[in-house]
């Protein structure tokens, strides 16, 4: 299972592979998920060492992971439908255009990437306050695991985190999601109301509402929702 450290004010997402090898090895994925490949008989409290001893060289391929570019054409998701980049004369600053699936920036900002990567993260933060707000509503009150408090931030290495006190924070860029997906991030964090850990009655209640979680959790870690 995933799990995240907190090293030099770096939440770290990690997992460990235990097989039948001679060596430990360290793989950073596109997504910022740190996989760590062992022998089976290494223990966790060696490797969380190791995840410290390595955490300059962790952090440093962390924040040198390739990262969106703004210009005409580039792509992007809303939903789990890709739109592009387009610059045009309009009066507003930002336009979605559902028709053709167009970001539209005005063209004043054409080389500006700074207020383009706002825009639209302001787009994001927008819309997810919204449908993932709503969306975590109807489905606690279906599940019976009502938060304290829903909010949206922009967490670094997470999709979303339940708190022991009971209030769930999402992470505003899986709007960029589709829809199964964003379901089964908040069914997820909602099942954490009653299992604070990832023990196998946690993935039995999931997947008595998910069938296919496994296929979604999966896919979850390959997506790229970085601005």
């Amino acid at each position: 299972m995933e799990k995240i450290i907190n090293i030099k004010g770096n939440d770290i997402k990690y997992k460990i592979y235990k097989k039948k090898k001679k060596n430990i090895s360290i793989i950073i994925e596109k997504n910022g998920l740190v996989k760590v490949n062992t022998p089976k008989y290494i223990s966790n409290k060696y490797i969380i060492e190791l995840i410290h001893k390595k955490s300059d060289w962790i952090i440093n391929k962390l924040n040198n992971l390739p990262k969106k570019t703004y210009t005409e054409n580039n792509k992007f998701y809303f939903l789990g439908t890709e739109y592009t980049l387009v610059f045009k004369d309009i009066k507003e600053d930002f336009i979605l255009n559902n028709m053709y699936n167009h970001f539209i920036i005005n063209i004043t900002y054409v080389y500006n990437s700074n207020k383009i990567k706002d825009l639209i993260k302001n787009f994001y933060l927008k819309k997810s306050k919204e449908y993932i707000t709503n969306r975590c509503i109807i489905i606690s009150q279906n599940l019976k695991l009502i938060p304290i408090e829903i909010r949206i931030r922009n967490l670094k290495r997470s999709f979303g985190i339940c708190y022991s006190n009971k209030k769930i924070t999402f992470n505003y860029k899986i709007i960029m999601c589709r829809q199964d997906l964003i379901d089964y991030v908040i069914i997820h964090e909602l099942m954490h109301l009653k299992h604070m850990n990832h023990s196998k009655e946690f993935w039995k209640d999931i997947e008595k509402i998910l069938p296919n979680y496994k296929k979604l959790d999966k896919e979850l870690k390959t997506v790229d929702i970085e601005l």
